[in-house]
């Protein structure tokens, strides 16, 4: 089986047991991404067993969810999400989350900062020691305005720590723009932070150009993930 493959049919193993923590009725919140994605998918098939709305968490995901006749609403309406559901990029064994890796972090931290109950799903090869291992950036949402200024106080007080870069559109050689119309800038750590929490605090405090970090502390969410051998083993932490 080759790793590709492998990695569908773990995300829609986890999707598949997403539907045990869905409420019977209420308002659910949906961030984004391929995990989200299948969700959606698995979800789609069993929908008139439930009576649910979601609040999507990129336009992406709102697509989706239209598209596989769900019912969208808006956190106007519906400010108060009975369960979030995202996927993650990296996560640690106290459950410090690094998202972003689509560019919808600042929806997403919305969307889990008014949740009730917030469920992650993330595959075993995602958790790790320390957020931005493996040469995988922290992600940072920038004012366009600021976004020079920002990359100056990181050259300043990160020297060789950490490295800046605008995120560039993987199929075009133009900025990647959030929903938002703002820049993101990935920060490549040679050693990865060893407390995300205070460096998320401090930019967040002292930097007025950043927007939102794709550090996500102090959610306490329920992980689902699997067990390393691969067989199929729900782990959940």
């Amino acid at each position: 089986m080759s790793s590709s493959s492998h990695s569908i049919d773990e995300k829609r193993f986890l999707a598949e047991a997403a539907i045990d923590y869905l409420p019977e009725s209420g308002v659910v919140g949906l961030g984004s991404g391929s995990t989200v994605n299948e969700f959606i998918s698995v979800f789609s098939t069993i929908k008139d067993q439930f009576d649910l709305f979601f609040v999507p968490g990129s336009l992406q995901t709102e697509f989706n969810l239209l598209k596989a006749g769900l019912r969208v609403v808006s956190l106007r309406e519906s400010p108060e999400l009975e369960l979030v559901i995202d996927g993650a990029d990296q996560f640690t064994s106290d459950k410090i989350l690094l998202k972003g890796g689509g560019g919808a972090l600042f929806k997403e931290k919305i969307l889990a900062t008014n949740a009730r109950r917030y469920l992650i799903l993330a595959g075993h090869n995602k958790l790790v020691d320390h957020l931005g291992a493996n040469h995988t950036p922290i992600p940072i949402e920038v004012s366009p305005f600021g976004v020079f200024s920002f990359i100056s106080f990181i050259d300043q007080n990160f020297t060789s720590q950490a490295k800046a870069e605008i995120r560039i559109e993987s199929d075009r050689n133009n900025p990647f723009l959030t929903e938002h119309g703002n820049l993101i800038v990935d920060l490549y750590f040679s050693v990865p932070p060893k407390d995300p929490v205070l460096l998320n605090q401090e930019l967040r405090l002292t930097r007025p150009e950043v927007v939102c970090t794709g550090i996500f502390a102090g959610f306490s969410p329920v992980i689902l993930t699997t067990d390393a051998s691969n067989n199929g083993i729900l782990v959940k932490l």
